[in-house]
């Protein structure tokens, strides 16, 4: 029976087109972004054998605004640079696409959640047919409840469709909460 060990990882991101914020700018100058991953581990039978809700920092404009990492070349009305993710912005090289230090390094050298970091580890085997949900967002912040609310909510009902169903996800006419799933 072969096992291997994989990681998935979060490099980095180019902004392409900044969203629109409110006129003064009151959650940060221009965009802050955070990224937000949910991992199932489901078993053979359906069973979900771990699951995981993990945000990166806010990155972005850090003037007012604690716990944020400085990302972004948006100044401010005085010409003041404090971070703000503007188009064109890349994080955290010009070609976050490609990784350029040691994930095991940077954790041990900096344990913050913010790219490169890695998302999941773990083994699989050919024999158990373990199958690993990885769901990467990534979110411009703002303060209250938004989008992520909902998006939320329907994760948790795509939980109970696998769970016990011994199903594996693929196109088909049978929907359950927005996933097309047939058993295996």
């Amino acid at each position: 029976m072969a096992v291997g060990t994989y990681r998935a990882a979060i490099n980095g991101f180019t902004c392409v087109s900044e969203t629109w914020d409110d006129a003064l700018n009151w959650d940060g100058q221009h965009d802050e972004l955070y990224f937000r991953t949910l991992t199932k581990v489901v078993s053979k039978d359906g069973s979900i054998v771990a699951t995981s809700d993990d945000s990166s920092m806010t990155m972005g404009d850090v003037r007012g605004f604690g716990g944020r990492l400085q990302v972004g070349t948006a100044r401010d009305w005085l010409g003041s640079r404090t971070g703000g993710i503007v188009s064109g912005d890349s994080f955290p090289t010009a070609t976050p696409y490609l990784r350029n230090v040691d994930l095991g390094v940077k954790e041990q050298a900096d344990p913050r959640r913010y790219p490169p970091y890695k998302i999941w580890q773990g083994e699989l085997r050919d024999s158990d047919d373990t199958l690993v949900f990885l769901t990467p967002t990534l979110w411009e912040w703002d303060p209250g409840q938004g989008a992520i609310d909902g998006w939320i909510a329907w994760q948790k009902n795509v939980d109970g469709c696998v769970q016990g169903s011994g199903v594996r996800v693929r196109p088909d006419p049978g929907v359950c909460s927005g996933v097309r799933m047939r058993p295996a």
